[in-house]
């Protein structure tokens, strides 16, 4: 009896049908082959950007302007040039700066559009905090707070006919700390 006939043997790579992890999990999804064309462009990019710093010899004065490639310092011969360096001063009464202060509430909340002349809305304006990037509006019954750029009014949607609203305003500074709350008022919508 003959022997049966044999396959021809075929590589074992990943990137075959009959490879393990074929076998195991499957082609590689989409999603994993841009992460890998990802990788090699970065690797690429970043052997191109050292080896161009490697290959042109800079002083350290270019070296401290060239922001095309991280700096490479060389010590020149001779003197050190002349660096100032400025230091900020310390805070009143030593120390380091504190973390950034939250900003003054804002005064003179009101209602501008007094007598009521919208069913569903109401106009609120108050007097502006210096160096403040944005306000939070307060509807103390509902507890929603309503963002507003930096302005000094903004209407404020979304309420029934003759109806009495309590409201506070905070100002927000440039990092985004919320400082308190002013005292509330009260606004009325249009009967």
């Amino acid at each position: 009896m003959a022997a049966p006939a044999q396959a021809p043997a075929q590589s074992s790579g990943p990137f075959l049908k009959n490879s393990i992890i074929w076998e195991k999990k499957g082609p590689l999804p989409v999603w994993a082959w841009a992460l890998i064309v990802l990788g090699l462009v970065l690797a690429v990019t970043m052997w191109r950007r050292n080896k161009k710093a490697s290959d042109t010899t800079t002083d350290v004065g270019n070296a401290l302007t060239n922001q095309a490639a991280p700096p490479i310092f060389i010590m020149p011969q001779g003197p050190a040039p002349n660096v100032t360096v400025t230091v900020p001063a310390a805070p009143p009464g030593g120390g380091r700066p504190g973390p950034p202060r939250n900003p003054k509430p804002p005064t003179n909340l009101r209602q501008e559009d007094n007598p009521p002349v919208w069913t569903d809305s109401v106009r609120l304006s108050w007097d502006p905090v210096p160096g403040a990037t944005g306000y939070a509006i307060k509807d103390i019954g509902s507890g929603k707070v309503t963002p507003v750029g930096a302005v000094d009014s903004t209407m404020i949607g979304g309420l029934i006919h003759n109806g009495s609203y309590f409201f506070q305003i905070a100002a927000k500074n440039a990092q985004g700390a919320l400082g308190p709350y002013s005292a509330q008022i009260t606004a009325h919508t249009k009967n």
